[in-house]
């Protein structure tokens, strides 16, 4: 069975990720070493991450390539990449060229279970509450739940979820979706199609 994990696991991974595998943050303030949930929903939206690997009730459950997508994106990020310039690279990567770019160990995913199962044992033994984070859950819920019967299916018809495409550095365009639908995105050809867009907003004084 392929391992699954929540959100608060994904962050634990996506941190040995980073540690074990020589990672240097950026210096910018405004990129978090690891990244909060919050984050991880924002870069669900924008395409960079996919959506959960499956929902169970109100838990989003996540799996190896979350993790994969994360770690690279910190990566890049590293290498002074705006979200745009990484979005247009991780967009329809194979798996494989992923893999290069996060660049983990190779006994990294032998030793994942047992690290999040002695994760799970400091936290039981120091009496903490499992990290659950309401907003995370209510959203997937909401947003990304697969309905199980015809019922459930037309009462969820109408859910919608946001795709944000930044197309200048100054420019995002938020475009609603069907809540399960996973486009492709080609973010180069979106810049194309919006020329005269900019242009519009140059022309208004709303872009230099």
């Amino acid at each position: 069975m392929a391992l699954q994990f929540t959100i608060a696991d994904l962050r634990s991974l996506v941190a040995r990720g980073l540690a074990v595998s020589g990672y240097e943050p950026t210096a910018s303030a405004r990129v978090r070493d690891v990244p909060d949930t919050r984050t991880i929903r924002y870069y669900t939206t924008l395409g960079l991450l996919d959506r959960p690997a499956e929902m169970r009730g109100r838990t989003a459950f996540y799996d190896r390539t979350h993790v994969l997508q994360l770690v690279a994106i910190k990566r890049l990020q590293a290498e002074n990449l705006t979200l745009s310039d990484i979005q247009s690279r991780l967009t329809g990567l194979p798996p494989k060229s992923l893999a290069k770019i996060a660049n983990l160990p190779a006994e990294f995913w032998e030793e994942a279970a047992t690290f999040l199962q002695t994760s799970h044992q400091i936290n039981s033994a120091q009496a903490s509450t499992p990290e659950t984070d309401v907003s995370e859950t209510e959203f997937w819920a909401t947003v990304a739940a697969t309905p199980h019967s015809p019922n459930e299916q037309r009462a969820n018809i109408n859910v919608r979820s946001s795709v944000r495409i930044r197309i200048h550095s100054d420019v995002e365009v938020i475009v609603d979706v069907p809540a399960k639908s996973r486009p492709t995105v080609d973010v180069q050809r979106l810049r194309e199609a919006t020329d005269v867009l900019l242009a519009e907003l140059r022309r208004q004084g709303l872009l230099p």
